[in-house]
C-alpha cells in the first residue's frame, strides 16, 4: 500500500484514522483496537485475509510512519 490521507473519523470518543485506498475505506488497527479495547493490534488483526489488511504509510506528527491497517 501506499500513503494516503488521513480523513478523520469518530467512533464514541475515540479518533480512528482513516483513510481510501483505492475506493475502499481502511483503518489503522491501532486505533480500532483502542477503541474496541483490545490489547494489541495484531492479535486482533490476526485473523483476518491477507486482503483484509496491510501496511500503509500514514502521515503522523512525527512524520510518516508505516502502519498497519
Amino acid at each position: 500500500m501506499n500513503t494516503a490521507q488521513v480523513i478523520p473519523f469518530k467512533f464514541e470518543a475515540r479518533e480512528v484514522r482513516t483513510m481510501l485506498v483505492g475506493d475502499q475505506p481502511w483503518f489503522v488497527a491501532n486505533d480500532v483496537a483502542a477503541a474496541l479495547q483490545y490489547s494489541e493490534a495484531s492479535a486482533m488483526t490476526r485473523h483476518l485475509d491477507d486482503d483484509e489488511r496491510g501496511l500503509s504509510t500514514v502521515q503522523t506528527l512525527g512524520g510518516e510512519q508505516e502502519m498497519l491497517v
